[in-house]
């Protein structure tokens, strides 16, 4: 597939990232900021976030959120859209606070839950230096982060096979 030339006055064409904005911005996931900008060195906001997802997911337009904190803000209709998805479970306060940067552990979570992962045993040793066995999200995040084969079971469990 060939794609135009996405210029950002902040991205350079030398930058590890102009690709994958280039196709990012090229398949409408994430179209910059503004002012011929994308910021690419600004954490994603948990608004911004949701509009790459409905973005990606192409999801209806939906109103009526649970949380307080969204209504009049820019992504409103994002944000109640991955809400309606069932995919927010974490996000359990009354506010979304979607003006704060999203944790590489909440991604982590909302792609496990989207892909329909759901580990129960993993069978491997640890392997950030910063998530131990112990860790309160450790088989979601060795889920994520780890290439492995496992059998799924009816109930989307998956048992990791060796």
């Amino acid at each position: 597939m060939l794609f135009r030339s996405v210029k950002y006055a902040d991205v350079s064409a030398k930058s590890w990232a102009a690709n994958a904005i280039m196709i990012a911005t090229n398949n409408k996931w994430m179209v910059g900021s503004g002012n011929n900008q994308f910021k690419p060195q600004n954490q994603i906001t948990r608004a911004e976030f949701a509009q790459i997802l409905m973005n990606l997911y192409k999801w209806e337009d939906v109103t009526g959120s649970n949380y307080t904190d969204v209504s009049g803000h820019w992504a409103e209709k994002a944000i109640t859209a991955a809400e309606k998805q069932g995919i927010l479970a974490d996000f359990t306060d009354k506010t979304f606070n979607p003006n704060q940067p999203i944790t590489r552990l909440e991604v982590v979570r909302i792609f496990n839950d989207l892909l329909g992962r759901k580990p129960w045993n993993v069978k491997v040793a640890p392997k950030w230096t910063d998530v131990p066995v112990n860790h309160n999200y450790y088989t979601d995040i060795m889920e994520a982060s780890t290439p492995h084969p496992f059998e799924q079971y009816k109930t989307g469990i998956e048992d990791w096979k060796n």
